[in-house]
């Protein structure tokens, strides 16, 4: 009997084996694994080409002077020297006329025509100013590159010495700067004095100050055009003259 029960426990052991036993795998056919592994590789070079391609944005007008586009129609410009919605107007210009018609920032140096002259002592009995004869047609030009400032805040401030002032009709104004585009609404800017008031007009979209100016004394006079609320602004020696609101933009485009 011994050797009975001895012989019967390898038997259990190959019951309980067998019972342990798993069944095999369902394995894909080969047709299936060849189909998956050609999507995979197609996705694999679609999904890094979509990587790798930046988003490209479009600015227009294009940014201007090294601005770069950095979002759907805005423009970041690269240096302190540029502003504007485009990069397109210089955040900085000086003309001393101190004996030059050159810019301070050698950006827009300007060009006499006619002969313009200089007169000493400038303001303050300090240098020298540049003298303009109006008989004569004597002006100074900005020619190149253009001074744009349509679309965009800007401020021109002057100290300015008349020797005659017109108070006429037909108006004969006392010219300051201008840039003329066409005679259409907001395409003609004028900064100049007109019947003796400062004056800041868009052509049509214009603001007068009220104060009557003198000949014979030196103003200091500044033309402001605030974009962001649409409204122009002149001051005399310091003092809001008159204001503006629901003007422009500028729109000009040359002049």
């Amino acid at each position: 009997r011994r050797h009975q029960r001895h012989q019967r426990q390898p038997q259990r052991q190959r019951r309980h084996q067998r019972h342990q036993r798993q069944p095999p795998q369902r394995q894909l056919p080969r047709q299936q694994k060849q189909q998956r592994q050609q999507q995979q590789q197609r996705r694999q070079p679609h999904q890094q080409q979509q990587q790798q391609q930046p988003h490209v944005f479009i600015c227009s007008p294009a940014c201007m002077n090294g601005g770069n586009c950095t979002a759907t129609n805005t423009c970041t410009c690269n240096t302190a020297m540029w502003g504007g919605s485009y990069c397109q107007t210089p955040n900085r210009i000086f003309w001393s006329f101190d004996n030059t018609l050159q810019d301070l920032y050698n950006n827009f140096n300007g060009v006499g025509n006619n002969g313009p002259t200089y007169s000493s002592p400038g303001y303050n009995g300090a240098g020298a100013c540049i003298l303009l004869t109006q008989s004569s047609s004597q002006s100074v030009t900005i020619a190149s590159p253009f001074l744009n400032f349509a679309y965009t805040s800007f401020t021109l401030e002057v100290w300015m010495y008349a020797n005659t002032l017109y108070n006429s009709n037909p108006y004969t104004d006392n010219a300051i700067f201008g840039q003329f585009d066409q005679n259409v609404l907001d395409k003609s800017l004028h900064i100049i004095i007109r019947n003796q008031r400062i004056y800041l007009g868009f052509f049509g979209d214009d603001v007068v100050g009220t104060q009557l100016l003198s000949a014979g004394q030196w103003y200091h006079m500044a033309y402001i055009y605030d974009y962001s609320v649409r409204t122009q602004y002149v001051y005399v020696n310091g003092y809001l003259d008159a204001s503006h609101t629901s003007a422009g933009p500028y729109q000009g485009a040359t002049g």
